[in-house]
């Protein structure tokens, strides 16, 4: 299992493994924040570990609470699954955005990340007249080691905007795999 640092963080990959990720907006970091032990982290709950990267909801822009914003990204994470990856869950919050994944053959967790905050960036800054840094450079990602935490890791992203108080049911939340299978009143994105 190769051990990559892009930056501060170290990031663990492994053929064949599964992923829970968050990224956040770039103005959605705590400075203050006491960083992570990633090497005591596998010993955690899947509910505890995906705590330990949630920013404060209301912390920065909120630019993703824009529903052509949160589209986007939604479409972003869907458009490769089942040929570069296999998505198990993702919610779009206000200032972060939670995904568990598998990469398919071939496809690397870094590149996959790179492509959705790259697209996304992109886009965002022209819908919004800005240019420059969209999300925060390092991105926080988990190999899931059991299917204990595979299944604690989903439960936690879909029930993550019920926990946020913005549903009351994770069907009812549009910008997530629950809410996008039960058609939760979003349009499509143009």
């Amino acid at each position: 299992m190769p051990m990559r640092c892009r930056g501060e963080l170290p990031h663990l990959y492994k053929d064949g493994g599964s992923y829970f990720v968050t990224f956040r907006l770039w103005d959605a970091v705590v400075p203050s924040a006491p960083p992570i032990d990633k090497k005591s982290l596998h010993k955690l709950p899947g509910e505890q570990i995906a705590k330990l990267s949630e920013p404060p909801l209301q912390l920065g822009s909120c630019v993703l609470a824009r529903p052509e914003l949160a589209r986007k990204v939604q479409d972003s994470l869907r458009h490769f699954d089942q040929q570069r990856y296999l998505l198990s869950a993702w919610c779009i919050m206000p200032n972060h955005v939670h995904v568990v994944f598998t990469p398919l053959a071939c496809h690397d967790p870094s590149d996959i990340l790179h492509s959705w905050k790259s697209y996304t960036a992109h886009h965002a800054n022209k819908t919004l007249g800005t240019r420059g840094t969209f999300w925060e450079r390092e991105s926080f990602d988990h190999l899931i080691r059991s299917l204990e935490q595979f299944e604690g890791f989903i439960h936690y992203v879909e029930h993550n905007p019920v926990e946020a108080g913005l549903c009351t049911s994770p069907d009812e939340w549009p910008y997530s795999n629950r809410g996008y299978a039960c058609g939760a009143g979003v349009p499509p994105a143009e």
